[in-house]
């Protein structure tokens, strides 16, 4: 045992009996104190006693324990205290470690561990439970590991103080049942739990913070019946070993606290969240080993947030959400291996964003969904992947013939329960009637006029084309043959066609649940006809159309699901027809529109749930039209916009979710703007070649500087925006001059060795104080309005200091002596 810096602690038991008659060489050198030398070992192996354990009952005998066991300061086995009489441990102050569980449970008038100060190993298990006049975990402060559970249930503690230096737990941390307990600040050193993470029934538990530097667990993390408004607390987990539960969270409405790289080992389980809106913060998390269960959550409206989900290994429910309207969300999710099941959610009528789903290992079961009037969405799912199939009690579902169903009745592999829905899906004889007269469930490409012309005469009665529609050819200028067609269950394609110069024939089109590609149509100037659609369950691409000037016949869009690719557009002037739309699921690219001038029309639209790109729009001066935009879930992308001088437009966005990127837009002299951004949705920060630009240091961009969360490219602009040191030192000059005058805020003293005062003598009031060191980690957080800061514990050296005020931010420097 050699030249391990830190070790300190060698006397376990197998060392102790090997040094008692060893089997080959000793080499002990190098270590610290304690475990230095052979001899050292030794004498802590001679210290300890009770192979067996002890178990203590009252306070005689805690009292009698160093007379009755004189200097047996090391336990060998299991040490439980539990007595109705017992006070205090004072009888225990001479114990260093019990290589064993410690359990302490049931003791009514103990109030405090203070006398096990001393005590700095836990071999096994941790127990505190039951001990209801317990206060204060003060005399753990010695305790960095524990090398088996750690249980806090049933104890009237409000704090767990004293536990401020634990790093790991090398079993499970369980906190539950504690009704006095608020938060686990004391927990803020914590990083790994090699077990399950369980905290629950904790009546007073507000926050979770404490837990940040947590970065994973090795079994499952379970949140449920606290009285958190968030989880604020589980952003550092990047993985879990197993299950995800977040259950019975009175006041979140969201998920946005968990870490963007979260991966979970196996099941999700949302459940019981009474105020929980939508399920923003999954974005990132591609897939999952076993089942996902959205149930009994009452004001949930939306799944968005599900983000780019490819599989669910086992099962898929959506049980018991009764404001929830439709499954867009689950629009990229291509295969679940157990089960499907939606049930009992009163409220769903549309759920077409299944319609990637392509494979189920088990049951299909819709059952108990009062607003449903069709399975469009599951058309596409292997039927030969259904293991059984259940359709009942949705009182107003009458269209149940989707190709998966009618393909399945023809040839099952399991059980067929269809009853008690509306008339037309009312039995299998019903469905199967209905499968007969679907229309074009394979789709049809249109390649000549003559074929558009016919098309009524081909296919009388087919208003709702089962699958893709796809619309090519050279001879084609016009779609009238195409009038009576009001639905599209699959993608519709209109491309490369040379002559076509209107879109009216697609008049009564008024649902696609699939894609639309609108592209390479030098004719085509507007995109009237396409005025009924309101959704769009796929992307919309608009590229290559040499003569489009806007987007004319797009007014009742409201939401695209997926992505916005508007590209090569060379007369697109603006996006004047898209009023209404108000959400793009995914990204958002403008990209080599030569003669877009603006954003106008796009007025509503408040959130890009992927990137927002702009590259390479020659004429491009500005933003205007993007002025109710608040979010952009991944990067800002701005690049080689040559004329593009002002980006004041985008004043609405409050957070993006990625890198913040400016790259050569020659006309550009101020980053105004984008003041409103939180910095810490900000991943990495690009700033180049951008010739004219000398304002950099706006509100966001410098407070990313101050505390980065990855990395900082700043060169090649113009003077004040050149360097990162150029932004960074105008962003102190303008809060200085600005902030510190208007705010009369002061610091005092300065230099500090063991307190700060602040002085505010303009009585606003603050917000926060935040200490940061000069690489810009956050040092100490101060939440709540204060006058005077204990600095005794940060180590000698420049600080800068934050204050937050309601009327603005002020920074100081801070020489702490």
């Amino acid at each position: 045992i050699q030249y391990n810096n830190t070790l300190g602690i060698c006397d376990a038991r197998s060392i102790c009996e090997y040094l008692v008659s060893p089997n080959g060489s000793v080499a002990i050198s190098g270590n610290p104190s304690n475990c230095s030398t052979k001899e050292q070992i030794e004498d802590a192996c001679a210290a300890h006693c009770l192979v067996e354990g002890i178990v203590f009952t009252s306070q005689s005998e805690i009292d009698d324990y160093q007379i009755n066991y004189p200097d047996c300061n090391s336990i060998e086995g299991d040490v439980t205290i539990m007595g109705a009489d017992i006070e205090n441990l004072n009888g225990l102050s001479n114990l260093i470690s019990i290589w064993g569980n410690l359990t302490i449970s049931q003791n009514p008038l103990l109030p405090s561990l203070v006398s096990l100060n001393n005590l700095d190993l836990i071999g096994g298990d941790l127990i505190i439970t039951g001990n209801e006049n317990l206060i204060s975990f003060s005399g753990m402060s010695y305790i960095n590991s524990i090398y088996g559970n750690l249980e806090i249930i049933g104890n009237n503690i409000a704090s767990l103080n004293g536990l401020y230096n634990l790093e790991s737990v090398w079993g499970d941390l369980i906190i539950k049942q504690n009704p006095l307990l608020v938060d686990l600040e004391e927990l803020g050193n914590l990083i790994y739990i090699a077990g399950n993470l369980d905290i629950g029934i904790n009546a007073s538990m507000t926050s979770l913070n404490g837990l940040e530097s947590i970065t994973n667990i090795g079994g499952s993390v379970e949140i449920y019946e606290n009285a958190l408004s968030s989880i604020d607390g589980l952003q550092g987990i990047a993985s879990t070993g197993e299950n995800l539960v977040l259950s019975g969270i009175s006041d979140i409405v969201d998920l946005s606290s968990l870490n963007s790289d979260l991966s979970i080992g196996a099941n999700i389980t949302i459940s019981s969240n009474p105020n929980l809106l939508n399920l923003e913060g999954l974005e990132n998390i591609n897939h999952i080993n076993g089942t996902l269960s959205i149930e009994n959550n009452l004001s949930l409206i939306s799944l968005s947030g599900i983000g780019y989900w490819v599989s669910i290994g086992e099962n898929l429910s959506i049980a018991h959400n009764p404001e929830l309207a439709n499954l867009q969300g689950l629009n990229y999710v291509f295969g679940v291996g157990g089960d499907l099941t939606v049930f009992d959610n009163q409220s769903l009528d549309d759920i077409s964003g299944l319609h990637n789903i392509s494979n189920i290992g088990g049951l299909l079961s819709i059952h108990e969904n009062g607003s449903l009037t069709s399975l469009s969405g599951l058309g596409n799912i292997n039927p030969g992947s259904i293991i059984g199939l259940s359709i009942f009690n949705n009182g107003l579902l009458t269209t149940c013939d989707v190709q998966s169903i009618c393909d399945y009745l023809a040839s099952p592999n399991g059980t067929i329960e269809v009853y008690n829905n509306y008339t037309g899906c009312n039995s299998p004889e019903e469905v199967e009637a209905a499968c007969v007269s679907q229309c074009l469930p394979n789709g049809i490409t249109f390649m000549t006029q003559e074929q558009i012309d016919d098309f009524q005469t081909d296919y009388p009665d087919c208003t709702e084309i089962e699958g893709d529609v796809e619309i090519e050819g050279n001879t084609i200028t016009n779609l009238d043959g195409l009038i009576n067609i009001q639905l599209i269950d699959g993608e519709l394609e209109i491309h490369d066609n040379n002559q076509l110069s209107s879109l009216l024939g697609l008049a009564s089109l008024s649902s696609i649940n699939g894609s639309i590609s609108i592209h390479n149509n030098p004719q085509l100037s507007n995109i009237n006809g396409l005025n009924s659609i309101t959704n769009i369950d796929g992307h919309l691409f608009v590229s290559y159309n040499q003569n489009l000037v806007n987007f004319s016949g797009l007014v009742s869009l409201t939401t695209i699901d997926y992505s916005f690719n508007v590209s090569f557009n060379d007369a697109l002037i603006d996006f004047n027809g898209l009023y209404n739309l108000i959400s793009i699921g995914n990204l958002f690219t403008i990209d080599s529109n030569p003669a877009l001038e603006d954003m106008t029309g796009l007025n509503q639209l408040e959130n890009v749930g992927g990137s927002l790109t702009f590259f390479n729009n020659t004429s491009l001066a500005n933003m205007s039209g993007l002025e109710s935009l608040t979010s952009v879930g991944s990067n800002l992308y701005i690049e080689d916009n040559p004329l593009l001088a002002s980006v004041t437009a985008l004043s609405g966005i409050t957070e993006i979710g990625n890198m913040l990127y400016i790259s050569n837009n020659d006309a550009i002299a101020s980053l105004s703007g984008l003041d409103s951004i939180q910095p810490n949705s900000i991943t990495d920060l690009t700033i180049t070649n951008n010739e004219t630009l000398s304002t950099c240091h706006v509100q966001s961009i410098c407070d990313y500087l101050i505390s980065p969360n990855g990395t900082i490219l700043i060169e090649n602009n113009a003077p004040g925006c050149n360097t990162q040191t150029e932004v960074y030192d105008a962003c102190w000059v303008k809060v200085n001059e600005a902030s510190a005058i208007e705010n009369k805020i002061q610091i005092f003293p300065n230099p500090a060795k063991n307190t700060i005062t602040i002085l505010n003598p303009s009585k606003v009031e603050i917000k926060e104080v935040i200490i940061y060191s000069p690489s810009g980690s956050v040092i100490l957080q101060k939440k709540s309005a204060v006058n005077t800061i204990d600095i005794s514990k940060l180590q000698p050296g420049l600080y800068f200091v934050e204050v937050k005020t309601e009327m603005g931010n002020v920074r100081r420097k801070l020489i702490v002596e």
